[in-house]
């Protein structure tokens, strides 16, 4: 608009109130945004200096920043910046604001526009959320936890936060980890269970309704129980080989690699061609390289598809003609399950990933055991079990065992014995933790030897330190070790004497990680799928000395191994030969189990 021809309409517009104007621009809609900016521009031109302005600063902000062009979000920051200045309260501004400059890597100046905001209004849950966010992806967990407990305190219906909240509380061993705000929002026990989400569920409780109706609450908050386009497969002959499809993001140096690399390099050509479709970021280490390798003709290829949607990574899948697709994720972090509720296979099953029912009803199979799920609970499960002879979860043998490094380079003591529980923290509860402290009471010569875990949970081992203190134990007896590549945590992880294993959630990949370097692992075997892993594991050894059914049953067998050291060497002598004999570690005759189940149930989807 320029002045000598406009000049009529510009006054019309000067002369409209604040609601007339944001009345008049919201009539133009999506489709005239920059009509819609012309008229806020043309307004503020005049107006935007006044008390009275800030909301249509933000509403600039909001049209540039849909706009999405660099010069529109430069214009956008302006805009939010002048509406704080004119509103220091108005917090929409300040978060909207803070999300730009992330995406621009400003992440301090996001925060101090955040914070500054926040003093303003210290009660306004949407902006504690955002600086608790920050300050995790700082991993400054200890910061966010009573900022994430403030803003359920102000709102007790946000779900994600509850999620977050519990898990966070878990991780950093604050307990218990259902908060005295649930009290103060007349939540009951089962009621804050089910919005501890898909994975924390697992962590607290062992019961598998409990379980099922916390996956199920999860599932229809993540939007995965709508009606999708689903996919129209491509016909398939007899006589070519399955395509099987193996889809996660974890394909790189991470723990599910470990457990599956073997099996990937061992399927058979005649039998199955696999496909991996990947979202991993390439970390340029070995097992990356091994993992695309393994793929490679005459199998179906290593797919990237981070900057694919799931619908085009679904219609991707389509294209190479899958038959059968394997969900690696299930319901953890950084999942695409999306791909799956477009249906990109006939079958799709859940394995190892998750370790329980997705509760999906496009999840057709879930691979176990016949230790991992009890006939009386197979009802809980959405999908058809199938049960693997031996042990569900593959592993790979060969993984070297280094020379054993000395206690010394360790951190342990010279002498004593050393009580493994390496796990994460958030699988740690007080229960268990109790009863490995009066272990250490009565054993004045053993250490417990724990995993310092990710940066920022500084947090959770001074609080393990409180209780270990409060149980009459010195503090400096739990010896928290550093993080170090999966070769050197196997070498150093025989210089233990026994792991000791969690529950309800059990150590998984851990529990072998232990297992392969010879250290028996002592687990209590619950209810829950994830709580049967390691049973799983020692089922199919021949140690089922090792299983406990109970918590009391745990500790009165740790007791009889620290007092009678030949019973437990006696352990290790025949998990040290298990390890060869059986078929637990052997990738490649997991590959050919693997294979059968596929064309087993390739054959009930097509006779």
């Amino acid at each position: 608009m320029t002045p000598t021809n406009q000049q009529p309409l510009i006054d019309q517009i000067n002369a409209l109130s604040l609601p007339q104007l944001v009345g008049q621009a919201a009539t133009l809609g999506v489709q005239h945004l920059p009509s819609a900016v012309t008229l806020y521009r043309v307004w503020l031109a005049t107006h935007g200096k006044s008390s009275y302005s800030a909301p249509a600063w933000f509403n600039l902000g909001t049209l540039l920043a849909q706009q999405g062009e660099t010069h529109d979000l430069q214009a956008a920051i302006v805009a939010y910046r002048s509406a704080l200045l004119l509103s220091p309260r108005l917090y929409l501004a300040a978060i909207n604001l803070a999300l730009i400059l992330e995406s621009q890597a400003k992440a301090d100046e996001a925060m101090h526009i955040l914070q500054t905001c926040l003093d303003q209004t210290p009660n306004q849950p949407q902006l504690l959320n955002h600086v608790a966010r920050l300050w995790m992806a700082r991993r400054e967990y200890a910061k966010a936890l009573p900022l994430l407990t403030q803003s359920i305190s102000q709102d007790a219906a946000q779900m994600p936060i509850w999620e977050q909240l519990l898990f966070l509380r878990a991780r950093l061993c604050c307990w218990p980890v259902i908060p005295e705000c649930a009290e103060m929002a007349n939540l009951t026990h089962e009621q804050v269970l089910e919005k501890a989400g898909a994975f924390g569920v697992l962590m607290m409780s062992d019961e598998p309704v409990l379980q099922q109706k916390a996956v199920q609450a999860f599932a229809l908050r993540q939007g995965l129980l709508q009606d999708y386009p689903t996919s129209k497969f491509l016909p398939r002959t007899h006589s070519r080989r399955l395509r099987i499809a193996y889809v996660s993001s974890d394909f790189h140096n991470h723990a599910t690699a470990c457990l599956m690399a073997q099996v990937f390099e061992s399927h058979d050509p005649a039998r199955v061609e696999i496909f991996a479709y990947s979202w991993a970021p390439d970390d340029k280490s070995t097992m990356r390289r091994r993992l695309c390798s393994a793929f490679s003709a005459p199998h179906g290829g290593f797919h990237e598809i981070g900057h694919l949607t799931d619908a085009q990574a679904a219609e991707l899948m389509v294209s190479h003609g899958i038959d059968i697709a394997v969900d690696l994720k299930g319901h953890t972090q950084f999942a695409r399950t999306g791909i799956f509720a477009r249906r990109p296979a006939p079958i799709q099953v859940n394995y190892l990933g998750y370790p329980g029912s997705m509760q999906l009803p496009f999840m057709d199979y879930i691979f176990a055991d016949s230790v991992l799920i009890s006939p009386a609970d197979k009802l809980y499960y959405s999908e058809r079990v199938i049960k693997l002879k031996g042990c569900y979860q593959c592993n790979d043998n060969t993984r070297p065992l280094g020379d054993i490094p000395s206690r010394e380079s360790l951190g342990l003591p010279p002498s004593g014995r050393v009580l493994i529980a390496m796990n994460a923290t958030f699988k740690f509860t007080p229960e268990v933790v109790a009863v490995w402290m009066r272990l250490l009471e009565k054993h004045s010569d053993t250490v417990l030897w724990l995993h310092t875990g990710a940066a920022g949970l500084a947090g959770a081992n001074a609080n393990l330190r409180d209780v270990a203190k409060q149980a009459g134990v010195d503090p400096n007896r739990l010896i928290f070790a550093p993080s170090v590549s999966p070769a050197a945590h196997l070498t150093r992880l025989q210089i233990g004497d026994l792991f000791l294993d969690n529950w309800p959630c059990n150590a998984h990949t851990t529990a072998s990680d232990a297992l392969w370097a010879g250290v028996p692992v002592l687990t209590c075997k619950g209810r829950s799928f994830a709580s049967r892993v390691a049973a799983s594991l020692l089922h199919a050894l021949g140690l089922k000395e090792l299983i406990a059914s109970n918590l009391d049953e745990y500790e009165q067998q740790a007791l009889y191994f620290l007092t009678d050291p030949s019973a437990l060497n006696k352990i290790r002598k025949r998990l040290w030969r298990a390890r060869i004999k059986t078929d637990v570690f052997d990738g490649n005759a997991f590959a050919r189990k693997l294979e059968t189940a596929y064309h087993q149930i390739w054959q009930r989807y097509w006779p």
